[in-house]
């Protein structure tokens, strides 16, 4: 609801707060990141997450995808074993 920088306030603030990256912190800022373009900051927290699950793999690919950025997402697929969920996130991002 609010804009990019008040996001990057909030992000700058739960981490100094002692926040750990987890997956409800995380997921939230990766919103926030990836509705402004920011993909690649969005990328760099999912990377800080230790326990990410396929679903976040997936979810990660998809919004790689939607804002444009078709070879990073099938990058992301290199590093996976592939199945039917992350091409449905493929399919979900080209179209």
């Amino acid at each position: 609801m609010g804009d990019l920088e008040e996001g990057m306030d909030i992000h700058q603030r739960v981490f100094e707060n002692g926040f750990p990256y987890n997956v409800v912190v995380v997921n939230s800022l990766i919103g926030i990141y990836t509705k402004y373009e920011r993909i690649h900051k969005a990328w760099e927290l999912f990377n800080k997450m230790h326990d990410a699950s396929i679903v976040w793999w997936n979810a990660m690919i998809e919004r790689y995808a939607i804002h444009g950025y078709k070879k990073d997402s099938l990058k992301i697929i290199d590093l996976l074993d592939v199945d039917m969920v992350l091409w449905n996130a493929m399919i979900t991002g080209y179209s």
